[in-house]
């Protein structure tokens, strides 16, 4: 335990807070294409111009008692929020709107959050106090992997069952819970407070110096076009690749057309809108073997890691060991040395000093008759939301109250800002970089694939070794591991029943 932080309630006017992201300008596609809006992707609910804004729920006191909440420590690189701890304004415009939000919660509650960061995350933590029975936090904000394995032992509610929880609102990314959802049942939420989700997903950035210098046209209006595939991105990436320091051999001192490290086979796989794990008709999880579309895709994509014509593959220069997979790809970025890199958006701020000009792209879809954009969140650098089940019932309509508040005002206040940081620095003239993250965080999928890492179903370790070989063998991957696999999701699908 450590880091314990008390947020006094302050007795000052609530503020009147407004924000919102900059309309972008629209286009017209090519003919014969298909349009991408990406306020499409997921319907947005909007209220009838006749009904009065929205402004939150009733208040009710809370007594100036402490409201608990148990979050996940911070490093400074994939994890760049813990989505609730702001101790003072400071001219960050992520902490200060936390700051703000935070405040107005305590005033119209009066309650005083008390606020303790687990190290290096709040599981073994969440476990002991849950396995002992104390009545120790109202909320953790904890990795995404494991709260989804923890839910599993009976650790967490049902968030469905707080009556003034509604899930359907826009500020709970229904989509992604969804997915982690299991049995109809949601004991793990992600929403507008758990903005670290979003730094979370993954994105492609290109620099448009290069974009420019070799002629590949306007990526954005491919994006909105409905044609930014995996095929059209890789010839895009072709002709790029360049022995700088001409010692006859492909380098990382070299110039490619997209960097890299094994992580990204993650990123590029969602991007086609499958997952390896599906639901049968009564919730039950199993393993999608058979399904040729992954099968095809997967054949095509784990191989372009080694083809060096276009790939610099941070993972083939462990012998220079240090901070390698991420600092090859961020300095060839930095150094315009990469038309592409694939990174979730926790790289933004690396690329804060970058002089040159660069935009945010989605992942590419499969091909063109896909109907939308995907992505996917880090199953272990994304926060997300649960209510242990050691709070009692007399406390679950504050509780209850106090979440769905956090979520609606942040979604008027910590996301817009949440965009905002996104896109600072040298691109921040770029508005169309709006429209991409919209088409990013409006696609995000998870997958129990990923989810389950935590309980020993190691498919991301398998995907990322046969990255590392250029593999084609899929086949083989599935042979060698079904059993386990089955296995461990038959155990995690009877925990619930226990």
């Amino acid at each position: 335990m450590k880091n314990r932080t008390l947020i006094p309630v302050l007795l000052l006017t609530q503020l009147l807070i407004t924000a919102s992201v900059s309309a972008c300008g629209s286009s017209t596609a090519a003919e014969g294409t298909v349009t991408t809006d990406p306020t499409e992707q997921i319907p947005q609910q909007t209220a009838a111009e006749t009904e009065p804004a929205y402004s939150g729920l009733e208040a009710v006191d809370g007594g100036g008692a402490a409201f608990r909440v148990l979050t996940s420590e911070t490093d400074g690189y994939s994890r760049l929020l813990d989505d609730i701890s702001a101790e003072a304004m400071n001219g960050e415009i992520i902490n200060d709107k936390i700051f703000e939000r935070n405040r107005m919660i305590q005033e119209k509650y009066n309650v005083v959050f008390e606020i303790e960061v687990g190290s290096p995350n709040p599981t073994e933590l969440t476990q002991k106090f849950i396995q002992a029975g104390e009545d120790a936090f109202e909320m953790v904000l904890g990795r995404t992997a494991d709260n989804v394995s923890m839910s599993a032992k009976q650790y967490f509610y049902d968030l469905a069952v707080f009556p003034n929880i509604d899930l359907s609102a826009s500020w709970w990314n229904r989509t992604i819970m969804d997915d982690m959802s299991i049995y109809d049942r949601y004991y793990v939420g992600i929403n507008d407070m758990t903005v670290q989700a979003y730094y979370a997903a993954g994105a492609i950035y290109y620099n448009k110096m290069l974009a420019s210098q070799y002629d590949i046209g306007d990526p954005y209006e491919l994006v909105r076009s409905g044609v930014w595939t995996f095929d059209i991105m890789t010839e895009l990436c072709r002709n790029v690749s360049m022995d700088l320091n001409g010692n006859g051999q492909y380098d990382e001192k070299d110039q490619y057309g997209i960097t890299y490290n094994n992580f990204a086979w993650q990123l590029m796989f969602y991007g086609i809108g499958e997952t390896f794990i599906k639901k049968d008709t009564d919730g039950t999880l199993y393993l999608d073997q058979e399904n040729e579309k992954i099968i095809n895709y997967l054949q095509k994509m784990l191989p372009s890691s080694q083809d060096q014509s276009v790939t610099l593959y941070s993972e083939n220069y462990r012998h220079l060991g240090g901070n390698y997979r991420i600092d090859l790809c961020k300095d060839a970025f930095l150094e315009n040395r990469a038309l592409f890199w694939l990174e979730a958006l926790y790289g933004t701020p690396a690329l804060r000093n970058m002089e040159t000009d660069f935009g945010l792209l989605p992942m590419p879809k499969y091909d063109a008759a896909q109907e939308q954009y995907y992505s996917f969140i880090h199953y272990n650098h994304s926060s997300s939301l649960v209510i242990p089940v050691t709070v009692p019932e007399s406390r679950h309509d504050l509780v209850g109250r106090v979440a769905e508040d956090m979520a609606w005002l942040s979604s008027e206040t910590v996301r817009p800002a949440f965009i905002e940081a996104t896109l600072k620095g040298k691109y921040s003239r770029d508005n169309e970089s709006a429209d991409m993250i919209d088409y990013i965080i409006n696609g995000i999928r998870m997958d129990y694939a990923l989810l389950l890492n935590a309980a020993g179903l190691d498919l991301d370790a398998k995907m990322r070794t046969a990255m590392d070989q250029g593999s084609t063998d899929i086949a083989s991957i599935y042979t060698r591991n079904e059993k386990k696999w089955n296995a461990i999701l038959e155990k995690y699908c009877g925990e619930f029943f226990e």
